[in-house]
């Protein structure tokens, strides 16, 4: 069940989940039903029929954007996987005959979710190719109460003497270093972020995503491309329009996003009103559809807890987790709020899929860096440290769901997760071979409590700057080793006058760059990076003309392709006109 993390407060429609085994047969009080009672069932099965990997080219499955994702973040693993296949169509159909309806078709999950009779799904069950049954699970919403949510009223602000005029929101980009890579020059260009959210209300008018760069749009509620509020459809997604305005809006003096020049995915999963159910199999069909449009991070202020036990907050158990974790194996970087139920002495709080061991969970602080009381805790169930890390998440400036001209705050780590997702927006544009793996690294171990990290924070307040620095120089190893991993030679001429040739070989297929600094350490010029193969000398020329006289050094990276190391080796040379 989705938590829309403003403190809104849910009452389950189940008790638990039900695992369905073929001795027992199904229990009907197990699954949530229709309004003309019909079961909400998950149907696997046990393969994909003659499906084959190898008989299936990528761009039958995956757009052009996925596969180059794929190709940079996970180049040793093969392109197509039994995953990414279709699920298989006689199948589908054979399910189709005997259920009112199909929800959703899973790749990742390989199988379907349905709703069905009883009868029907007892004869479904005994399919000799479905794996097994269980409900999809659901919940009903109670309205918030009326002291959980505080918005006010946006105050004038006088412009800052920042290299944006940030406004109010400054106080929730600088607690995280954000203008320090705006200041580099980085504001998401080039990068694809998916939300998963609730709707977007205001998508078309309100003034703070003007410049909004969408590529496309899903609601799989009403299965249409429709995300934003119409007649039909009116205010049934106003938390979405929030999160999204942290993360893209761009109002100057008023508001401005933290990656507000990213390229959007919006995924409507939810709706947000009090009397409808809600439901996971929305979410994965979400993710699924975020990666293979080409997702380079999906940032989620949606969780599912009630009929998950702390117990079960494993990251093996909830459907979320799962396709959660598989979408981080493609290459995709998974943020989620980590949830608004506070702390328990007794046992963790967690949403899923924040329970993820390669999903980075949020948490929330107040602007001064103190934890917000009703941000989530861990442990998870067994044992890992949760939250990861934390953002500002009370009194965020956010666009008004219903003035198109308005700004409100906001609190919640609905908020706190688009702030960190916007975050990595930035460094992955600065880094683009970043993999999901060294984004987490470079994230908590630069964070406010790294050396200390707790169930409160996890590894703490993250810190862009340092994240920063972290990426471009703490993880490149110095290549000592007696069997090098990368080898250069002498650079000629040298002295030089006109130019200079740079030499190197690779160990291992890798991705090169030659970086120039002055005498002083200061970077004069970065040859661009390029892919290389193994075991060949390559030679890269430079122009020294424009340099002045005097002494420079040189690095050579090389970002070994599959385990992300990156050696470097230096060298010095001579400018003389």
């Amino acid at each position: 069940m989705k938590r829309l993390f403003l403190f809104f407060a849910l009452i389950a429609a189940l008790s638990g989940v039900s695992r369905i085994s073929a001795q027992t047969g199904l229990d009907p009080d197990m699954f949530a039903k229709t309004t003309t009672g019909q079961l909400k069932a998950w149907i696997f099965f046990k393969d994909k029929g003659k499906s084959s990997a190898a008989l299936m080219k990528p761009e039958q499955i995956l757009s052009e954007r996925a596969i180059k994702r794929r190709m940079l973040r996970r180049p040793q693993k093969a392109l197509i996987e039994f995953s990414d296949l279709p699920v298989y169509e006689p199948y589908i159909e054979a399910v189709k005959s005997r259920v009112s309806r199909i929800r959703v078709v899973s790749r990742w999950l390989n199988g379907v979710s349905a709703e069905a009779s009883l009868e029907n799904l007892e004869a479904i069950r005994n399919f000799d190719f479905v794996l097994k049954i269980e409900p999809v699970i659901v919940g009903k919403r109670i309205l918030p109460r009326p002291d959980e949510e505080k918005i006010h009223s946006l105050p004038k602000r006088g412009s800052t003497t920042d290299s944006l005029p940030y406004g109010e929101s400054l106080d929730q980009l600088e607690l995280i270093n954000v203008p320090f890579l705006h200041q580099q020059g980085f504001y998401g260009e080039d990068v694809v972020i998916c939300m998963l959210d609730d709707g977007f209300n205001l998508l078309y008018h309100h003034l703070a995503f003007d410049s909004l760069n969408i590529i496309a749009t899903y609601d799989f509620i009403h299965g249409d491309e429709g995300v934003d509020d119409s007649q039909f459809k009116a205010y049934e997604g106003w938390h979405g329009t929030k999160t999204l305005s942290v993360i893209a809006g761009y109002a100057p003096g008023m508001l401005i996003g933290a990656a507000f020049k990213a390229s959007f995915l919006l995924a409507k999963t939810e709706v947000d009103q009090s009397e409808t159910p809600i439901e996971e199999d929305y979410w994965v069909a979400g993710i699924e559809w975020g990666e293979k449009m080409g997702a380079d991070i999906v940032s989620s202020s949606l969780g599912y807890i009630d009929w998950y036990t702390p117990a079960q907050m494993d990251g093996k158990t909830a459907k979320t987790t799962i396709a959660a974790e598989m979408a981080v194996e493609k290459g995709v970087i998974v943020f989620n709020s980590a949830g608004n139920e506070g702390d328990d002495p007794y046992t963790n709080t967690l949403l899923a899929p924040a329970d993820g061991e390669k999903v980075l969970a949020v948490a929330a602080v107040d602007r001064f860096g103190l934890r917000a009381s009703f941000s989530s805790v861990g442990p998870t169930a067994d044992g890992r440290i949760k939250p990861d890390i934390a953002a500002m998440g009370v009194y965020v400036v956010t666009a008004d769901q219903k003035d198109s001209t308005g700004f409100n705050y906001a609190s919640g780590t609905s908020f706190s997760c688009p702030l960190a997702s916007g975050g990595a927006a930035l460094l992955l544009q600065a880094f683009p071979q970043t993999t999901p793996e060294l984004m987490a690294k470079a994230l908590k171990e630069t964070a406010s409590q790294a050396d200390f990290p707790d169930k409160y924070l996890g590894w703490g307040i993250i810190d862009l700057k340092k994240a920063y620095n972290y990426l471009d120089t703490a993880i490149v190893r110095e290549d000592k080793t007696k069997l090098s991993h990368l080898q250069i030679f002498l650079n000629e001429p040298n002295p030089a006058d006109e130019k200079t040739s740079f030499s190197f070989r690779v160990e291992n297929p890798s991705d090169v760059e030659i970086r120039i600094y002055d005498i002083t350490g200061r970077k004069v010029k970065s040859l661009g990076t390029k892919r290389y193969k193994a075991h060949r000398k390559y030679y890269e020329e430079f122009r020294t003309k424009t340099l002045a006289s005097g002494t420079y050094i040189y690095h050579v990276l090389a970002r070994e392709l599959g385990t992300g190391i990156i050696y470097r080796k230096s060298g010095k040379f001579v400018v003389l006109h």
